[in-house]
């Protein structure tokens, strides 16, 4: 019915909102037919939210530190870092469409820049890496390139397994939205949320298998603080509930 309104009155306004973007309590109630408003209390939003991680000061500071150089530096992976945050700050929000594009722009950003480094492990020159990234089809990156490189089944058929369950779940997901104008719902973005961190995970199983081959392209992937979680260095306070 909102869709339909919005469309017919020619107001981009009208539109479905997620629970996301109501505020952390709201009233909750009812209009009766007289036009009265009868209030029915109050209500938590978002008991779900993440928590944030508890760190020192220094901590903090040594993070940023390393994350500034990253970004001044244009160090590998931080555009995918950025792209996935994004990603996960649109899924949370309720904007299933933007998360799934974000998550997928991610995902070719990450791929793409494995490459690179890989290929700058086998001695190649910067110029050419530079060339063949231009050129190579996204496809055939994931199909022959990486699967060279890496090992691992890469077999975009089998949904059982993190490329094939990222190609199904994402990459197509993605398609199906900018190509035929689907309108995905949460659950979507879900699955395109646990396609990503899928490929991610078995990107990194990956490196580790092969990291005596391509060590520098391990290395970045692996090492670099801004593309891991912080790890709480300070003591939590006791609540009464804790034992």
């Amino acid at each position: 019915f909102l869709a339909s309104y919005g469309i017919a009155r020619w107001d981009n306004s009208m539109r479905q909102i997620s629970s996301r973007e109501l505020r952390p309590v709201i009233m909750i109630g009812r209009l009766n037919l007289e036009n009265h408003w009868e209030e029915r209390g109050l209500m938590l939003m978002h008991a779900d939210a993440r928590e944030r991680v508890p760190i020192s000061v220094a901590a903090i500071e040594a993070r940023v530190s390393d994350t500034v150089e990253a970004l001044l530096d244009r160090k590998p992976f931080v555009n995918t870092i950025q792209w996935q945050a994004r990603a996960e700050r649109r899924k949370y929000e309720g904007d299933s469409a933007d998360a799934i594009v974000s998550f997928q722009v991610a995902a070719e950003t990450l791929l793409y820049e494995l490459w690179a480094l890989l290929l700058r492990d086998t001695g190649m020159a910067e110029a050419e890496i530079d060339e063949r990234r231009t050129q190579m089809p996204f496809a055939s990156l994931i199909k022959r390139e990486l699967a060279q490189h890496l090992g691992g089944s890469w077999d975009l058929t089998d949904l059982g397994r993190p490329v094939g369950h990222y190609w199904a779940n994402l990459y197509l997901l993605r398609n199906k939205i900018t190509h035929g104008g689907y309108l995905p719902h949460d659950g979507d973005a879900e699955s395109a949320e646990s396609a990503y961190f899928g490929l991610d995970e078995f990107l990194d199983d990956r490196l580790k298998a092969v990291s005596s081959s391509y060590p520098g392209a391990s290395a970045a992937k692996l090492t670099a603080s801004y593309l891991q979680p912080p790890i709480s260095d300070v003591e939590r306070p006791l609540v009464a509930d804790d034992s």
